[in-house]
């Protein structure tokens, strides 16, 4: 399989293009972007004009044809990566994406998975946001695993990375300002091979 053109699209908005270029120089999608397809799923965010993150990557949102905003219109096990930036903290099911997500991936594929740092951009433990109303929960790293433990089978998965990324003014700012960022947790899951050693 060839590996995915890495080169951002030309009309990138919202919070996955704000380190794209740093995760470039550092090698981060090179490393995570396995072969085979991508899918950039809640990639519009609050842009309607928005276009998938990568040029090559499959784009899923609530107006795409097929997509029901639960089942990924994608066969089993098919997939490089999964690419989610800032859109768990918006799912009600959670556990049911991540089961999706590992449907649709093949062996070896990862989900590149963005959220929120509680303490940086809720300033806050509990809802409601203050700075969106759609949020559903806030995260921790301890708080992001738990949901993917607690979703998946432990054999089936393995976590390849985790990072926080912040601008530490960002936990001491005034609590009616907004974050100005970056404020959130890096995570990618590998979906196992089976019968393989790690």
């Amino acid at each position: 399989m060839q590996r995915i053109e890495l080169i951002a699209s030309e009309k990138l908005f919202g919070e996955a293009t704000r380190l794209f270029n740093d995760r470039a120089a550092e090698g981060f999608w090179d490393r995570f972007v396995r072969p085979g397809p991508v899918i950039d799923i809640g990639y519009k965010g609050a842009s309607s004009d928005a276009t998938p993150l990568f040029r090559d990557a499959i784009g899923l949102d609530m107006d795409t044809p097929g997509y029901d905003g639960r089942n990924f219109p994608v066969a089993n096990n098919c997939v490089g990566t999964v690419h989610a930036s800032h859109l768990l903290e918006h799912i009600a099911d959670y556990t049911y994406f991540f089961r999706e997500v590992l449907r649709v991936l093949a062996p070896g594929g990862t989900l590149i998975l963005m959220v929120p740092i509680m303490q940086c951009y809720e300033q806050r433990p509990v809802g409601p946001s203050r700075w969106n109303p759609d949020h559903r929960r806030f995260y921790t790293a301890a708080r992001l695993l738990q949901e993917i433990e607690t979703s998946l089978e432990r054999t089936s998965y393995r976590i390849v990375h985790l990072r926080e990324r912040f601008n530490m003014n960002d936990f001491h700012r005034d609590p009616n300002q907004h974050a100005a960022g970056p404020y959130e947790i890096e995570c990618v899951l590998e979906k196992t091979i089976p019968g393989s050693v790690y």
